[in-house]
């Protein structure tokens, strides 16, 4: 039962607000040459929780969906991890971008892998130009934890639509994160680290300031 409470708990704690993404279609040589990406991926500002797909089409071949595995964003370059179906004689593929901007010729480099690795690293340097399409690269920052961030407009740059709402944000994310450290420490631990009070909750309200820098 502990251990279904700690899982709920840890998906409580949400997505952030803004997302890392890389977005767009991505495509090199002609007829049986050809080699063409479309891109639809996102996860979190820290690569967790990866979604979305990577179609690939091959010498005029059928476009095949693939569901990456790995995301990592830096600036305006990324990488993803993208497992290969059964039987395809290869385990997956390791595919770069690099996005220059509006009107900008962008850059994608993509190789097959024999074996999956646990991390997708952005590159220094993305080698080959985009012959045609356009990739946007989107580096999201990392979710506020404090009062603090959301204000002087500090919530727009996180993607919310008011400052309320970034307040509200930050204040479920701490209160859900120390719900979460009670339930895995145990509530004698717990009050032990914050105080108890008057009242039986004196313990989660001092957590939530001490993570919200209230």
């Amino acid at each position: 039962m502990q251990l279904l409470l700690l899982a709920a708990l840890a998906a409580a704690l949400g997505p952030s607000p803004a997302q890392d993404s890389v977005t767009g279609t991505a495509g090199s040589g002609d007829a049986r040459d050809a080699i063409d990406f479309a891109f639809d991926v996102h996860s979190g500002p820290s690569g967790e929780n990866p979604t979305g797909t990577v179609i690939l089409r091959l010498q005029l071949g059928q476009p095949t969906t693939l569901t990456p595995s790995c995301l990592d964003v830096e600036g305006t370059r990324a990488r993803m991890i993208v497992p290969a179906p059964p039987h395809s004689g290869i385990a997956g593929l390791s595919v770069a971008v690099e996005d220059t901007g509006p009107g900008g010729l962008d850059k994608f480099d993509w190789e097959p892998l024999q074996t999956l690795p646990t991390g997708c690293p952005v590159p220094a340097t993305v080698p080959s130009f985009v012959e045609r399409g356009d990739v946007v690269v989107t580096d999201a920052p990392p979710p506020p934890t404090t009062f603090a961030q959301c204000r002087l407009g500090g919530w727009v740059k996180f993607g919310f639509d008011s400052h309320a709402a970034c307040s509200a944000y930050v204040h479920q994310r701490a209160r859900d994160a120390c719900i979460f450290e009670r339930v895995a420490h145990g509530i004698v631990a717990f009050r032990a680290k914050y105080g108890l009070g008057p009242d039986q909750d004196h313990a989660m309200r001092h957590c939530v300031r001490l993570r919200t820098g209230w």
